[in-house]
């Protein structure tokens, strides 16, 4: 599994404190050179990532992360995670900001999505998310299992079933089969002979 990091940049570290508690494969969006390139890289990530995550910190300038998190909850609640942190190295929200924050993280979490406010939460869901997509692949396999020694056990009911009719078929029709393998006996020892008097 994998999970898209968006969210602030502009130096902040939340991305290198979050990756050392994750168990889970991730995408950094954050390059040197942001060409096309990386731009097309991003957007191929985020739709196919298994997770978004946006974390909002105070060292936020602008405002697109936030408007691709309400997007992403829309189109897919199930994989977009919203966190908001309230302190990012000394920097802090202004009240005014905080509120408007909680209001967004409100709307994302009606729309379905998850919304946490420190990263070792994150982690934690992200990674119990893995254990749990273990667990179902483990049920979902065992279940095949299951299900196929059921299809040849039933085949071989209906093979055990044939092979009843076929004998209750030979039983009731045994004296024939027993007339014509005289017929044959007689017919092979007739034959036997007649090669034993042939003068090779």
């Amino acid at each position: 599994m994998r999970v898209f990091l968006g969210g602030t940049c502009n130096g902040s570290t939340w991305r290198q404190r979050l990756i050392e508690l994750l168990k889970i494969d991730y995408f950094n969006p954050v390059v040197d050179d942001w060409n096309e390139e990386a731009y097309q890289r991003e957007l191929f990530e985020r739709k196919h990532c298994d997770f978004v995550l946006y974390t909002i910190t105070p060292k936020m300038t602008g405002v697109y992360s936030i408007a691709e998190a309400v997007d992403d909850s829309n189109k897919r609640p199930e994989r977009t995670i919203f966190c908001i942190l309230r302190e990012d190295d000394g920097m802090v929200f202004t009240d005014g900001q905080l509120r408007s924050l909680m209001r967004v993280g409100q709307m994302i979490n009606e729309n379905g999505g998850k919304v946490f406010y420190n990263l070792n939460l994150v982690a934690h869901y992200l990674n119990e998310s893995v254990q749990e997509a273990k667990t179902m692949a483990l049920k979902v396999s065992f279940d095949i299992t299951i299900l196929v020694k059921a299809f040849f056990e039933a085949i071989d009911t209906l093979n055990e079933k044939g092979i009843q009719r076929a004998r209750e078929a030979f039983y009731d029709s045994k004296d024939d089969v027993f007339n014509d393998l005289e017929w044959l006996e007689d017919h092979l020892e007739g034959a036997a002979d007649e090669a034993l008097r042939i003068d090779i």
